[in-house]
């Protein structure tokens, strides 16, 4: 991958991998045509910088799952779970 990398002129390749919390979703490695490093502390720094007359605009929402969706995967937890026999105080997903 990084002689590939490097022969498609990509100076300094840097391999990136994901591993999903859901084991059955595939692992991923690549590497990106382009990366730069930063310092936390200069991005928590200007982070602290912004104010309320730079406004930020919205220029698309989705809900992911939809609505109808969120609440049918909610009632099937709670079902499952006993919640609504009163024995389980709360249900936690990790997607």
């Amino acid at each position: 991958m990084f002689a590939d990398a490097k022969a498609q002129g990509i100076k300094n390749p840097v391999m990136v991998g994901a591993i999903p919390f859901d084991p059955r979703q595939p692992s991923s490695l690549y590497i990106p045509e382009s990366w730069q490093s930063f310092s936390r502390q200069e991005k928590q720094a200007s982070a602290r910088r912004f104010t309320r007359s730079q406004s930020l605009n919205v220029v698309e929402r989705q809900a992911i799952p939809e609505q109808t969706t969120f609440e049918q995967m909610v009632a099937r937890a709670a079902a499952l779970t006993g919640h609504a026999a009163g024995r389980q105080s709360g249900v936690v997903t990790v997607d």
